[in-house]
This record gives structure tokens, C-alpha cells and sequence, in this order.
């Protein structure tokens, strides 16, 4: 076996196969894992988008039909409840109520010719494609409506024995509304090399949304339009806005399901039969390059645990995590153009396509997992989470922190735009979005039957982090009380006025994020006794600072350590004996908030004598002349032409990230670091 296919298989096989898959044995067992891999994977994703991917990851499509959004109220009180009787037990529980019901709608679904798109949470996004000329698909999705009306009966209350023993006769039902409406679906494969997703866009969704949002419980609703087409089908009771209920007079005309339901299937697994070498690296090299186009589809962090679950399910668990919810708008008005929405397409999916990619891009470098996206009103709903399936003490940090860069890079991404589109399209803002961040004990899981499944999580706070979202203005990151307490005195933010929440009893009060409070600059401080020790090391920092003054070259010198020793207190001995001999020296103690941009910043606001936050009138007044941006990206070059004769020495202090790094490359600059420290 070639290295290449060796390095590609590592990275899907649980440890145990990785250093032997030259044994005939270990690789065909490898083989089995995968092929139970691929299916696992497929079943994250609809029939028909598997298949769109193995073809081209380009996919994007303009498709007629009847959307439906069944979304059920129980789980989010049930879910509380759990997590105070038992914390493992309650989410074991949990899920296999979640699973019991969504076995029985998704059953319902798959034999009435719907196709299930996705999970939002505990609600089900299914489409009912059209075909020329006929109205059928809008009358399947009505008659699954109703037979899911009557399937949600079994669950009032939820009878499950261990979950009635562990509640000791406390009892708790499950409410279902749904609304269905007809147009066109915009869907498309967008994302990159680390991570893609099935994005739904346009106002199908969201009309169907608005359908539902007028529901009391257990109604099927629709649009006036979509209530004519279907006089002489259905009975139907007028509600309010322009909506009907579907009124359920069809007794046992009902029936279980459509007569032309579809019978595809997803492709079983392949069979090994001949175990010879060549033929074992040839199943191989086809299996995987299977795997890898599907495995982009799920969060890096839910293809770990698939891989090494044994099994390939997720675990369920009760976790302290940050949600965040992301509304990003603007898509469905570039689909609602005059050339129309066809003519866009591939427009419309390439920017979609780069939002994408700087919210995961973002999320995932502070640590944090984007979860799924889901069509809301107009727009597009990510939602991230910190602490779930990877934690961090500082998770409620991570959050805010990736938020904020989020909204940084949105700007630039906005005037690259506004330079590129036609006229026709061209505005200040092309995609606006709302952030809303919360933090609490939250279930996380697998949820779903048979070959359709997603990981989700729920609970209070992460409908409280929904509704936030709701709530911000476009451009607002609002936080939650809770998330507040954890990064309070790093932030600056507005306190707003408390807001009456659906689900809270009280007003919830709320704060938007403006912008981090930057750490002031610290120069070197005197020593509050003498220096001793080191004398050798000592001599060879000086040694290396006069080969610099005589010609020889920027250097880094590496301080190695454990906390604590003492390498912050060397370094600032070295900048002293550095300023006694005439060196210009800078001085930056860098946090985990500090970026690549905001260290150079603080770094040229000593060498140059100016402020960070000088107005441009006093920076072109400076050496610099008026070169301010040329500054923070070619520091090296501003510094040598305003002080060439200058030997400079630049520290960085207590860095928790690889931006002091990047800031020292780009100074020829020296680094002090908390364990590994550069001078």
C-alpha cells in the first residue's frame, strides 16, 4: 500500500488499525469500518443529496414544490426536568423518546413521498418536490400533516416506563403545529475543505414558517393561496393573517400513505469476497474517496466521536455549553431580483458560499463547533456551540470572542461586494446578520430513525440564545446575563432593557457586545530587587544583541520554562540592559483577545510614539506619513525606513495564541511566552 492511501485511511479508522493496515486481516476489518462509516455519514444528509455528492459538490438547484415545518413543543420542559432528576440517565432517556417520536413521524414521512431535508432542533424541515402540472405534491403534504396530527396523540402523554418511573407520575405531553406552503426551494453544497453543509434558502421556508407561527397546537395551517388550490380537497377553518387550518374530516380515507410513495433506498454496504491484497487496496481506494466526500458534511469534532464510537452513534449527555445563534440576511433578496432567481443561482451560491465559510472558518479557530445550519423568515440560522462535543473552560470567551471577529470579517466581506456585484445588486450591506449568545446546562445528542439521523442540542438556554438572536438589531451580538458574568471587564457592552421572553416568567436582562476592552500597553517596569543569576545566559543575549548592532541580522533567542520561573522577569532584565545601551524597546503583554492586528498595533504605538487610537490628522503628522495601513501590514519596512539607525528589541508577553507569533515574524521581532518564550 502506497504512503498517500496509508496517511488518507489514518484518518478515519479508529487507533487500533492505523499502524497495521499492511496486514491483510487488520485492512479488510479496516474495510468494514469504513463501509459502516459511509453509511453513517450518509444518513446525516438526505437520500438525494448523497447522491448530488458523489456526482459534484457543486450542487446547487431551483426546485417546485410544497415545504412543510413541523415543529413540536414538550422536549425543551421535558429536557429541564431530566437534567434535575439524573444527569446520564435523563439524557439516555431522553433521547430515546426523542427517537420513539421522530421514528414514528419520519415513518410517516417516508411513505407519504416526502423527503426529509433536516432537523431544526426538535422540528422536522420536509419538501414534497412537484411535477408539471399537477397540484399533488401540495396535497401529500397536507394528508402527512394531518397523519402526523394523529400519530402525536400516542404521546399525550409520553408513556415511556422508565421515563414514567423515574418522574414518579409526573406527567408530560408533546404539542404539535404545522405549516406547509408552496413555491420553489433554493438549496446548494456550499463550505470547504474542512467542513460543508446542505443550505436551504429563499422565502418558501419562511412562509411556511409564518403558517406555523400562527398555530395554537396540533393544526395543520396554510396560506390563503395554497387554501385555494386546494378547495375540494380539504375542509378548511379561516384564521387570522391571511392563514386556514386544514380541518381533519377524512376519517379512514386517510389512510397510512401515498401510492406513490418512493422505494429508493439508500445503497447497502458491499460484501468482501475476495480477500486478495490488490483486491482489498482497491475496495479500499474507492471506499474512501467515498467517505471523504461525504465526512465534510458533519462538524470535524461529530466525525471524531462517529469514528471512534464503536458503534457509530453519538452519546448523549446533559453539558454546561455556550449556544450561539447566527440570522444572516440578504439572500433571498438577491433571489427576488428582476432577472430572477434562475439567473442568480450560481451568484447567489458563491456568496452564500464565502459567508459560509468565514463563520465556520471562525468558529472553528476559537474553538468552537458550527452545529447546522436552518432556513429562518428570509434568511439563514447557524448555530455554533462551545462546549459541546469539545469543552473549554473559557467557552463563554470563545464564544464572544468568535462572534466579534465574525462581525469584523462581515464588514470586509460586505465592501469586497459592494465592488463586485452588478449595479443592479450592488448596496451598502449585502448580507446583515443578528448574533445571540447564551450559556446553561444544555442536552446534546443524536436524534432521529433508521438511515435519518443529526446531532442537536436543546434546552432552555439555547432557546434563550434563539430568541436573543430574534431580538438583536441587524449588526448586534446580544448576550445573556449569564454569559455577561463570565466576560465581564473584557468587553465593553450596553446594557439594554430587559425583555419579556416566550417561555420566561420574568423580564431577562440582556446586554450587545460592543467591542473588547484592549489591555493597556505595559511597558517594562522597574525591578523591585536586584537581578541575580543567569550570568551566562545573560551574556549570551548580549553577545547576540551587539552582532545585531554590528550588521549581523534580526534574531530570536527562545526562553524555555515551565510557569512561574521566571522567563518574564529575564526578559524584562534583558529589555532594560537593551535600553541602556541605546535600543528602542517595546513591550507587549499579549492576551488571549489580542489578534495578529491589535499586538503590531501596540507594538508601533511605542517605536513610533503614537496611540493606537491617534486619529488619522495626527498619524500623517507622524514619520510614518500617513502610511497607517502600510504600517500594520509591512511593520518590518515602516520601522526600518522611520529608524534605520535604531536597533530595536520587541517583547510579547503571556500569549495564549499564535498571534504574538505571527506579530514577531512580521517584526523580526523577539517574544517572551508563558512555557515557551522568544526573545
Amino acid at each position: 500500500m502506497d504512503i498517500d492511501l496509508q496517511e488518507r485511511s489514518k484518518r478515519f479508522v479508529p487507533a487500533q488499525y492505523r499502524d497495521h493496515l499492511d496486514d491483510p486481516a487488520i485492512l479488510a476489518e479496516a474495510i468494514q469500518h469504513l463501509n459502516s462509516l459511509y453509511k453513517a455519514l450518509c444518513s446525516f444528509l438526505p437520500l438525494y443529496i448523497e447522491e448530488e455528492i458523489l456526482k459534484t459538490q457543486g450542487y446547487s438547484a431551483l426546485r417546485p414544490g410544497t415545504f412543510m415545518f413541523a415543529d413540536v413543543s414538550g422536549f425543551t420542559a421535558l429536557s429541564e426536568r431530566l437534567q434535575r432528576e439524573s444527569t446520564q440517565e435523563g439524557a439516555e432517556i431522553l433521547t430515546m423518546v426523542m427517537n420513539d417520536y421522530f421514528a414514528e413521524m419520519l415513518e410517516i414521512l417516508a411513505k407519504s413521498d416526502g423527503q426529509l431535508l433536516k432537523f431544526a432542533g426538535d422540528a422536522l424541515l420536509a419538501f414534497f418536490p412537484a411535477k408539471p402540472r399537477s397540484i399533488a405534491d401540495a396535497v401529500k403534504a397536507v394528508r402527512t400533516g394531518l397523519r402526523m396530527q394523529r400519530a402525536i396523540e400516542r404521546f399525550k402523554p409520553i408513556s415511556d416506563p422508565r421515563l414514567v418511573e423515574l418522574l414518579k407520575g409526573d406527567q408530560y405531553s408533546l404539542v404539535m403545529s404545522i405549516g406547509v406552503a408552496r413555491g420553489k426551494l433554493f438549496e446548494m453544497l456550499i463550505g470547504n475543505q474542512a467542513q460543508r453543509d446542505h443550505l436551504i434558502l429563499g422565502s418558501l421556508p419562511g412562509a411556511a414558517m409564518s403558517a406555523e407561527s400562527v398555530g395554537r397546537q396540533d393544526e395543520v395551517i396554510v396560506d390563503a393561496k395554497l387554501a385555494a388550490l386546494l378547495v375540494g380537497h380539504f375542509s378548511f377553518k379561516r384564521m387570522g393573517h391571511g392563514f386556514s387550518q386544514v380541518v381533519d374530516s377524512l376519517g379512514a380515507e386517510l389512510g397510512d400513505y401515498e401510492f406513490e410513495a418512493l422505494k429508493k433506498r439508500r445503497a447497502k454496504g458491499s460484501a468482501l469476497f475476495d480477500l486478495t491484497t490488490d483486491m482489498l487496496i482497491d475496495t479500499l481506494r474507492q471506499l474512501l474517496s467515498r467517505v471523504e466526500a461525504m465526512s465534510v458534511y458533519v462538524a470535524p469534532a461529530v466525525l471524531h466521536e462517529l469514528i471512534n464510537s464503536g458503534d457509530y452513534h453519538l452519546r448523549s449527555s446533559n453539558r454546561f455549553a455556550v449556544t450561539m445563534f447566527i440570522y444572516a440576511t440578504g439572500f433571498a433578496e438577491l433571489l427576488d431580483t428582476r432577472r430572477g432567481a434562475e439567473d442568480r443561482r450560481d451568484l447567489i451560491a458563491s456568496i452564500a458560499e464565502r459567508y459560509y465559510n468565514l463563520v465556520q472558518q471562525t468558529i472553528t479557530e476559537y474553538g468552537g463547533t458550527l452545529t447546522r445550519t436552518d432556513p429562518y423568515q428570509l434568511g439563514t440560522k447557524l448555530l455554533a456551540t462551545f462546549g459541546v462535543p469539545v469543552a473549554h473552560s473559557d467557552d463563554a470567551d470563545r464564544a464572544v470572542d468568535a462572534a466579534l471577529e465574525i462581525r469584523q470579517r462581515l464588514m470586509a466581506l460586505n465592501q469586497s461586494l459592494e465592488h463586485e456585484l452588478p449595479d443592479d445588486l450592488r448596496r451598502a450591506a449585502c448580507i446583515t446578520q443578528r448574533i445571540g449568545i447564551a450559556q446553561g446546562n444544555t442536552f446534546a445528542g443524536e436524534v432521529g430513525w433508521k438511515a435519518r439521523r443529526e446531532f442537536t442540542v436543546m434546552g432552555d438556554d439555547v432557546n434563550l440564545a434563539a430568541r436573543l438572536m430574534a431580538k438583536a438589531a441587524p449588526g448586534q451580538i446580544v448576550i445573556s446575563d449569564r454569559v455577561y458574568g463570565r466576560v465581564q471587564g473584557s468587553l465593553e457592552v450596553e446594557r439594554l432593557p430587559a425583555v419579556q421572553l416566550k417561555g420566561k416568567q420574568h423580564p431577562v436582562q440582556t446586554y450587545a457586545v460592543l467591542r473588547p476592552l484592549l489591555a493597556p500597553v505595559r511597558l517594562v517596569e522597574a525591578e523591585p530587587a536586584a537581578f541575580i543569576g543567569n550570568q551566562a545566559l545573560l551574556e549570551t543575549v548580549a553577545a547576540a544583541l551587539a552582532a545585531t548592532v554590528q550588521g549581523q541580522g534580526a534574531r530570536q533567542l527562545v526562553l524555555l520554562g515551565h510557569s512561574g520561573v521566571g522567563k518574564s522577569r529575564l526578559a524584562r532584565q534583558i529589555a532594560r540592559q537593551a535600553r541602556v545601551n541605546d535600543w528602542r524597546v517595546a513591550w507587549v503583554n499579549c492576551t488571549r483577545r489580542d489578534t495578529e492586528r491589535s499586538v503590531i498595533r501596540a507594538l508601533l504605538s511605542q517605536l513610533l510614539d503614537i496611540q493606537p487610537d491617534d486619529p488619522t490628522a495626527v498619524l500623517q503628522v507622524r514619520p510614518c506619513s500617513g502610511s497607517r495601513c502600510a504600517c500594520w501590514g509591512s511593520c518590518r519596512l515602516c520601522l526600518s525606513s522611520t529608524m534605520p539607525n535604531a536597533p530595536r528589541v520587541i517583547c510579547l508577553s503571556d500569549s495564549a495564541k499564535s498571534h504574538a507569533q505571527a506579530a514577531a515574524r512580521r517584526s523580526s521581532c523577539s517574544c517572551s511566552r508563558s512555557r515557551r518564550s522568544r526573545l
